[in-house]
């Protein structure tokens, strides 16, 4: 590999959508699926009061995506008075649902639920309002706790779980050559989530090689990239939490080169 690569490791799912960041720079990308995700069948749904005040915390547009699909969970985010998001992105993908009625929606600064947490307790003082938490089974920020123990009412949903694994552009497992051959690779790694570092990592083993040094890795969130230290000299944290400015960063960071 003697051109400088930019390994995308979201989802197989997620490349249709992905692949219009690269529009001119195909040719540099080595499209790596790292995790996959799965519905939950037939979740837990909240005992939400309709009657009562509701906020509603997303953390992604996937999250948005799991959510549509069922009509009460669509009902409990219209009902809401407002909803904190992390990222542009996932308020663009909320507004695109034209609900009947769309509350506020808040994306910044938020980099994290851990953030997004604390400026939704700085800023909502009754504590008898109902905090509507959809999102994966595996959290990277356990915000229940931090609800609970401040003496709100917390209603999580569980939409979806993420496995991480490694597989090939086309879904099919690596053979020993390919993971040879990507062990050479140098330029940028591009992690969405904790889950995809580890994909990355338990297959391809930067500290036991050279791609701690050759690649820089690029995390969405101060979370994915403290995991991300651990196996990479160098790390960025992209400007904002979106996938557009996961790709930016990496292609701000080649022309640097």
């Amino acid at each position: 590999m003697n051109e400088q690569s930019i390994i995308w490791t979201r989802a197989l799912i997620d490349w249709p959508k992905d692949r219009e960041l690269f529009t001119n720079r195909l040719s540099q990308v080595i499209h790596l699926p790292c995790i996959k995700t799965k519905a939950i069948t037939n979740p837990a749904l909240p005992q939400i009061a309709f009657r009562k005040e509701i906020i509603t915390i997303i953390g992604s547009p996937k999250t948005v995506a799991y959510l549509k699909k069922i009509p009460l969970l669509t009902q409990i985010l219209a009902s809401s008075r407002k909803i904190y998001c992390i990222g542009e992105s996932t308020a663009k993908t909320i507004q695109s649902l034209h609900l009947a009625i769309t509350p506020p929606v808040i994306s910044s600064p938020y980099q994290n639920m851990r953030e997004l947490a604390d400026e939704l307790l700085l800023n909502e003082h009754n504590k008898s309002i109902q905090i509507f938490a959809p999102g994966p089974k595996v959290r990277a920020f356990d915000a229940e706790n931090l609800f609970k123990s401040s003496g709100y009412q917390y209603f999580p949903v569980d939409l979806y779980e993420t496995s991480h694994g490694l597989r090939g552009a086309d879904g099919s497992p690596l053979t020993e050559k390919e993971i040879n051959e990507l062990k050479k690779a140098y330029g940028v790694v591009c992690f969405a989530s904790p889950s995809a570092v580890k994909g990355f990592c338990s297959y391809l083993t930067p500290n036991e090689n050279g791609l701690s040094h050759q690649l820089i890795a690029v995390a969405i969130g101060s979370t994915t990239m403290e995991i991300a230290k651990d196996y990479f000299l160098e790390c960025r944290q992209t400007y904002t939490p979106s996938v557009q400015s996961l790709a930016q960063t990496a292609f701000d960071i080649l022309s640097q080169k």
